[in-house]
């Protein structure tokens, strides 16, 4: 009920514009249930200006799932988050699907202004959705110059040593 609140509040427009952290993480539990982020993503996508100011995103321990990395990545894309520099998404649900929306946005020159990115204990991230990732920042305009903290652990990042080695080796990641 109050993701749904909260997600019309967004696509009317009437999220305050001076927010700078939105902080949903292990309080969006209801009745034993995680908080399904998806549809406030979709709204931050579908809104007219999306969220301005917005620094840092934080929904860990909620459901983000491969929809809403998706809409996360669209709203990238589409300018809709051009402050955001701090993505939190450590055990939300996330997969290939997920790992391949955020891939799509890094070729699409989005995400480059990234400093801290924060996908770890997502155990469907499978090997394929990481080099999905790693490839792409190699294979983008401007990699992420920027970020000096990725978080990757408890995935299948350790068992894709070479996608991980060249992306790190690649000089698109100059911060990490």
């Amino acid at each position: 009920e109050g993701v749904r609140a909260l997600a019309d509040i967004v696509r009317r427009g009437k999220l305050p514009h001076s927010l700078l952290t939105l902080k949903l993480d292990e309080r969006g539990w209801i009745e034993g249930r995680r908080a399904n982020f998806g549809q406030l993503l979709g709204a931050v996508y579908a809104s007219e200006k999306g969220i301005p100011l917005l620094e840092c995103l934080n929904f860990s321990n909620g459901s983000v799932g491969g929809g809403g990395a998706t809409w996360i990545a669209l709203a990238f894309m589409s300018g809709k988050f051009p402050k955001l520099t701090t993505v939190c998404l450590q055990n939300a649900g996330l997969n290939d699907e997920s790992m391949n929306a955020f891939a799509e946005a890094l070729q699409g020159g989005a995400m480059c202004n990234m400093i801290k990115l924060d996908l770890s204990r997502n155990r469907d991230i499978s090997g394929e959705g990481v080099d999905s990732f790693m490839n792409a920042i190699v294979e983008s305009p401007d990699g992420m110059p920027k970020l000096s903290s990725l978080s990757l652990s408890g995935t299948a990042a350790d068992q894709r040593g070479e996608s991980v080695t060249a992306a790190l080796g690649s000089r698109k990641l100059p911060a990490l």
